[in-house]
């Protein structure tokens, strides 16, 4: 998975997401296959955490990242809790 995050944010640069989606899609087919292509600020916590786990291959500013992770750390905390109800539930109903 490749993960992009844009700075200015993407709902700041006026282009719709799967425009640019679509441009960065067709970059990165010049480039390499098999690569999936996330852009994190369209996708949920738990995605954006999974991201942040791993690997940052570049960063514009590492304040900018640092405030990027820190923020989806609070988001997935805040969400853990529903996301793990809602599975609790869904085994219970399968029993």
């Amino acid at each position: 998975m490749l993960g992009v995050v844009f700075s200015p944010l993407l709902c700041e640069l006026g282009t719709p997401a799967h425009q640019v989606y679509a441009a960065l899609a067709l970059d990165l087919a010049d480039v390499a296959t098999g690569i999936d292509l996330v852009l994190l600020e369209e996708t949920h916590s738990l995605m954006q955490l999974e991201a942040i786990s791993g690997v940052c291959v570049y960063s514009a500013s590492d304040e900018l990242r640092f405030d990027f992770e820190m923020d989806v750390l609070r988001r997935a905390a805040d969400f853990r809790y529903h996301f793990e109800q809602y599975h609790r539930e869904r085994r219970e109903a399968l029993r």
